[in-house]
């Protein structure tokens, strides 16, 4: 009687072998892919916001919806581009993405978040109690920064109280950002690590147009210089603008097809 034929162990191992340097192969594969995908998405989210912030403005003779405490107070912080009401006030008001929301210009608050969970969770939808700016007593924040540019009342005099530097279409420069992944530290960046080598944050301008815009330089800035302080730590207002704009400057001036190495890397905007 013939005995019926099977693996021997060194088949079998070889089998294993080549299965995982298939799966070696492949897994990058599939993470860039899936990387890809939800830059995409995330692009996406800020293209919407774009055509939310145009209906808008098309309602509002021209503006654009207020950033956080607009009217109420100079423009002291930088992370006020991404929240999003305000619980210390007697009357809840509501700002930046939370306006659009609340006057039913974007109907789905996952729109306002890097999708995938990669946000810092100080940053992430799945962090804040439902529905959605439900909460009165929580600080609702975004995964992006909504019209983050200020101006000095007076040209040059920092004495002269912060206001929002574009705060209609019409005087919207084309080349800055209407809104664009948060710039807070080199830890809380939503497209780095993993597939992804090089940092990079989606970028919404005027035009409606979304770049995703890839910097060493704007990282090692960050590593080098620290974080931009947020509402649970807030800072210094000189000290905060001062990273902000040229972290943010960085990025746009790759936008725009140009070596941020032409200007110093330090004080890049003047106000």
């Amino acid at each position: 009687m013939r005995r019926k034929s099977a693996f021997t162990l060194i088949e079998l191992l070889v089998v294993i072998g080549i299965i995982a340097l298939l799966i070696s192969i492949l897994l990058p594969t599939l993470n860039k892919v899936r990387m890809q995908a939800l830059n995409a998405n995330c692009a996406s989210n800020l293209r919407q916001i774009g055509q939310a912030c145009m209906s808008y403005a098309a309602d509002q003779k021209g503006c654009l919806p207020a950033r956080f405490r607009e009217g109420l107070q100079t423009y002291d912080q930088p992370f006020w581009s991404y929240l999003c009401q305000d619980i210390n006030a007697s009357k809840l008001w509501r700002f930046n993405c939370g306006l659009m929301y609340e006057m039913k210009y974007i109907k789905t608050p996952q729109v306002f978040y890097c999708p995938g969970g990669r946000a810092h969770p100080n940053h992430n939808y799945d962090s804040f109690p439902k529905p959605w700016l439900i909460d009165t007593s929580q600080n609702y924040r975004t995964s992006y920064s909504f019209n983050p540019h200020m101006a000095y009342k007076t040209f040059g005099d920092s004495n002269s109280g912060r206001i929002t530097a574009y705060s209609k279409v019409a005087k919207f420069p084309k080349n800055k950002a209407l809104a664009l992944d948060c710039l807070v530290d080199a830890n809380k960046i939503s497209h780095y690590g993993g597939a992804e080598r090089t940092a990079s944050w989606n970028m919404l301008f005027i035009d409606g147009h979304v770049n995703l815009i890839k910097s060493k330089v704007c990282y090692d800035q960050m590593v080098l210089r620290g974080r931009l302080d947020d509402d649970k730590n807030e800072p210094s207002p000189g000290a905060n603008w001062r990273l902000m704009d040229d972290y943010r400057d960085i990025l746009e001036t790759i936008a725009d097809g140009k070596d941020p190495h032409d200007r110093p890397l330090v004080n890049r905007v003047r106000h």
